[in-house]
């Protein structure tokens, strides 16, 4: 049974990272944090890594396309198989090539070496040696882990069950949960199956329940500058929490969904549209839009085929047009705007700055820059 690996880029399955410049975009690359963007500058071209300067990083382009590098380092797949590279002029590999792999986390990326039953989970530095290999945990195989948050990754064993690692590789959280996020904020999210229902809660660094498993409530948000959102499962609406457990937003049928905050707001769904609401619930932009996404420099927003943009306050900083077909605020009051099949940077009036053509970037990889993907690597034994 092969190996697999799977990226969930679920909204509200993510672990948000905080960015201390993020208005702006900061220049200084925080751990998991991405600094480059894949593009490709020409159609059906070779593929390059772009900074937030807008500025190409490599000499000479790729056949095969980069994952966004986080910490300076990238990975491509070429021929079934990952292989991980140091950013620069001219990349430099690291490691040899993996059955499956993650992104980089506090200086560690988690790699499957070998396949099948042969395949062991590692967890690799930035020079590509194996610091961390996992044969077996409390003498059990383990088949999954996810990248590193707050010093501590997830993993699971045989049995379905999830514990906790340290950076030395030790089991400090025994395996009993039958599903588990990574840390953050000092909370991670974990749930155990009842008869007839799911509980939910989390726990600290030490394992200890902070917030009482329930199945009450359905806690599926990591924390978030202090909260994390939950739905009562007796009427589908939602609420809000700090880290001690205590409630926030109230349960409140004006918000059927909130997201995680970034910067003091948070969007919402009221059954019909998206708006933003802070910390507090109070709402800062009436629900309005068909989606909003957060970005390090503002707020992409989209309604009726218009897109714009807002700061962080809820104020338009790019008016609404049907001119492109999407936006994503960049640094330095530039913004990257796809319009037909390629994009280019324009300002905030849309007049174009320089005179290069995008014609593939996916501006879901700017996630990176504020969201740490929740990379699982599954290692299926034999039989299943």
């Amino acid at each position: 049974m092969k190996t697999k690996l799977s990226f969930r880029r679920v909204i509200l399955a993510v672990l948000l990272i905080t960015l201390l410049n993020i208005a702006q975009g900061c220049s200084k690359e925080k751990p998991g944090i991405s600094k480059y963007f894949p593009v490709q500058t020409e159609k059906s071209g070779t593929w390059n890594l772009m900074d937030m300067d807008g500025n190409l990083i490599l000499d000479k382009g790729l056949e095969h396309r980069p994952m966004t590098a986080t910490e300076g380092i990238f990975y491509i797949l070429k021929k079934g198989s990952f292989e991980y590279y140091k950013a620069g002029k001219e990349p430099l590999k690291i490691g040899t090539a993996y059955f499956d792999g993650s992104i980089f986390s506090e200086g560690l990326a988690a790699v499957v070496q070998g396949e099948g039953d042969d395949g062991i989970i590692q967890y690799i530095d930035h020079e590509g040696v194996a610091k961390i290999t996992l044969h077996k945990l409390d003498g059990m195989r383990v088949t999954a882990a996810s990248i590193f948050s707050e010093g501590m990754a997830w993993v699971k064993n045989e049995n379905d069950k999830y514990g906790f690692i340290d950076k030395s590789g030790t089991l400090v959280i025994p395996f009993k949960y039958d599903y588990a996020r990574p840390f953050h904020e000092g909370r991670a999210l974990v749930s155990q199956d009842a008869e007839f229902s799911v509980r939910t809660g989390f726990i600290d660094a030490k394992g200890e329940e902070v917030i009482k498993l329930t199945d009450q409530y359905y806690y599926f948000a990591d924390f978030q500058e202090g909260y994390t959102t939950f739905r009562d499962n007796s009427n589908g609406y939602h609420g809000t929490i700090d880290t001690t457990g205590k409630i926030a937003i109230d349960i409140n049928k004006e918000f059927y969904h909130i997201g995680s905050f970034v910067n003091g707001v948070a969007d919402f769904y009221d059954e019909n549209a998206q708006g933003l609401a802070d910390t507090k619930g109070n709402v800062v932009v009436q629900p309005k839009y068909d989606e909003i996404t957060f970005f390090p420099a503002g707020i992409a927003v989209r309604t009726d085929n218009k897109c714009g943009v807002l700061d962080f306050e809820g104020k338009e900083i790019f008016d609404m047009t049907d001119q492109y077909e999407s936006i994503v605020p960049w640094a330095d009051g530039k913004y990257l705007v796809k319009d037909g099949s390629f994009a280019i940077f324009v300002d905030q009036n849309g007049k174009q700055i320089g005179n290069d053509r995008y014609y593939d970037f996916d501006e879901r990889g700017f996630w990176s820059h504020m969201l740490k993907t929740n990379v699982d690597i599954y290692h299926s034994g034999a039989g299943e």
